[in-house]
């Protein structure tokens, strides 16, 4: 602490926060829309867009009102093939042996619309009893990203099992798919 005192900016922290922050424990806190966000940046190879509700205002016989422009608000400090890493990277949580979305994925069609995803289990203490919450965040398709979509299932259990299936269902709408069916086995840790 005392000898790289840039690296704990806060009296409060402590050589150990810094371990907790590399796997999002600890003081992690991010909304579901900053998530979002993120892994838009990493899609689009690294803009960070100001969030906004609508793309544009109709009138009900279909006349343009107004179109919403899309602002940039910054960009992410990597290089464009370091954000295609992470992309791939990302493709392995629900594609490769092992991955911890891999059994919400199975039978979807990841050959024609691969995606990239990142389970989360969140520890949180809820009336003084421990719970998690479920996570997960994903993009496709992930070779050439055009959804974002992000799930969360507060006290829902671990983010393989609970919100990467909700969010499977959400793609197959986007990608319009027909629903295949998929098993959650519990075993997956994330």
């Amino acid at each position: 602490h005392e000898e790289e005192p840039r690296l704990y900016p806060e009296p409060l922290w402590l050589p150990g926060d810094n371990i907790n922050m590399s796997v999002g424990q600890g003081d992690m806190l991010v909304t579901p829309l900053q998530l979002a966000n993120a892994f838009s940046a990493v899609a689009n190879g690294g803009k960070l867009y100001r969030p906004q509700v609508g793309m544009e205002i109709r009138r009900p016989d279909g006349k343009l009102v107004r179109r919403m422009d899309r602002e940039v608000i910054g960009r992410v400090p990597a290089k464009r093939s370091t954000l295609a890493f992470l992309r791939s990277a990302l493709t392995g949580v629900v594609s490769s042996a092992g991955g911890t979305a891999t059994t919400a994925f199975s039978g979807f069609p990841l050959s024609e619309h691969p995606v990239a995803g990142k389970t989360g289990t969140a520890e949180v203490v809820v009336d003084g009893r421990d719970a998690l919450h479920s996570w997960f965040a994903a993009m496709a398709p992930a070779d050439d990203p055009e959804y974002v979509v992000v799930a969360i299932v507060e006290e829902g259990g671990h983010g393989s099992e609970v919100a990467a299936p909700i969010v499977r269902r959400v793609l197959e709408g986007l990608l319009d798919l027909t629903p295949g069916e998929f098993r959650i086995s519990g075993e997956a840790e994330d």
